[in-house]
């Protein structure tokens, strides 16, 4: 891997997929076991796996990571966890969050790193059919998906459900068109109903021609 310092941008609607590819990149780039780091105040926080970090908490939750302190933090805490993670010996950094925002373009481009940016794209009836997966597997533990398919999908969400699903992918399609159009980072634009493995490769690909 090159010296000089990563930032990657991971950028997709609810269940598109962003974690997993995070937890992927933090097992091809780690090269220790994880460590979670934040004050007392929660004005910073991130794992780190050696000379790669990512923001939030990693574990095995199919929640976890930015999301789940991204109210604490605000947008000030997501760049001061950045910037902390690079002063703790770190020259790539993940950051992936339902919560992202066109806010954040301001002081991602701050840090003397490359940006790379990434977007998940799914239809909005893959997006539907993966969240009345997640609402189904956390009642039902220890389910298979492909034996449960006609279970999960008689899943009801709600109108808000529904809003969400519509708003957060025109919210992060028009954050990653927006930022390509201006030209000034890395920018890929990935099929996220492909095979994980797959968009894995892909992910992987594109981080080592842009460094």
């Amino acid at each position: 891997m090159s010296d000089k310092k990563v930032i990657i941008w991971i950028l997709g609607a609810l269940s598109s997929g962003k974690t997993t590819q995070n937890k992927k990149l933090l097992e091809t780039f780690g090269d220790v076991e994880p460590e979670y780091i934040k004050d007392a105040n929660t004005t910073y926080a991130f794992t780190t796996y050696g000379t790669i970090a990512s923001l939030g908490e990693i574990n095995d939750s199919q929640c976890c990571g930015l999301d789940r302190v991204s109210s604490k933090l605000k947008n000030v805490g997501v760049e001061h966890s950045i910037d902390r993670a690079f002063m703790h010996g770190c020259s790539m950094v993940i950051v992936e969050s339902i919560m992202s925002s066109s806010k954040w373009t301001e002081f991602l481009g701050k840090f003397n790193a490359e940006l790379l940016i990434v977007h998940l794209g799914i239809s909005f009836e893959e997006n539907v059919r993966r969240l009345k997966w997640r609402k189904y597997s956390k009642i039902n533990k220890e389910v298979d998906r492909d034996m449960d398919t006609i279970k999960y999908l008689q899943e009801e969400l709600t109108d808000a459900n529904y809003e969400f699903i519509r708003k957060t992918r025109m919210q992060y399609r028009n954050i990653f068109d927006k930022e390509k159009e201006l030209g000034q980072h890395n920018y890929l634009d990935v099929d996220g109903e492909r095979n994980l493995e797959e968009i894995n490769e892909e992910i992987l690909k594109f981080i080592y021609n842009s460094i």
